[in-house]
């Protein structure tokens, strides 16, 4: 099902992240929540105790990494023309500026074979996530148009 990479399915997008901090712990520390990549950076900026420019985007995981909690907890992915987002609950939202917009619960169709969007059954969910996924774009000033459909 993963004609190109455009497509925001799990296989697509998940890539397993290691970072080595030796000076913080000797054991090995799994952090099981999603993280995005663009927070890597400040990440790095942190652990060696630099400034992140202003016009930097994204967070630094540390806080996540020493037990607390991440700046955000939801996951944006951008593409072209698609913006998504994972929920810490497991819900996955893709809104696309041509094509038909997807909604997935992740715990329950890890695999995303079922689209959840035109079922109906989830507007309050479709609502929040869209809701999450204008104020990421207004945050970053992107611009892009995304279909949105009644639902």
């Amino acid at each position: 099902r993963l004609v190109e990479k455009s497509v925001m399915y799990e296989e697509a997008v998940k890539v397993p992240l290691l970072i080595r901090v030796p000076w913080m712990s000797k054991k090995q520390n799994m952090i099981e929540p999603p993280v995005s990549h663009i927070d890597l950076v400040p990440t790095l900026l942190d652990l060696m105790k630099c400034q992140k420019p202003q016009h930097l985007q994204g967070a630094s995981l540390l806080p996540l990494m020493k037990g607390g909690k991440a700046a955000e907890d939801h996951v944006f992915i951008e593409w072209p023309t698609i913006r998504t987002v994972i929920s810490p609950d497991g819900w996955k939202l893709a809104l696309s500026t041509d094509d038909k917009c997807q909604l997935f619960n992740l715990a329950g169709d890890p695999g995303e074979t079922t689209n959840l969007y035109d079922s109906g059954k989830h507007a309050d969910v479709i609502s929040r996530l869209t809701k999450k996924i204008h104020d990421w774009q207004k945050k970053n000033k992107d611009t892009i148009e995304l279909k949105e459909f009644n639902v």
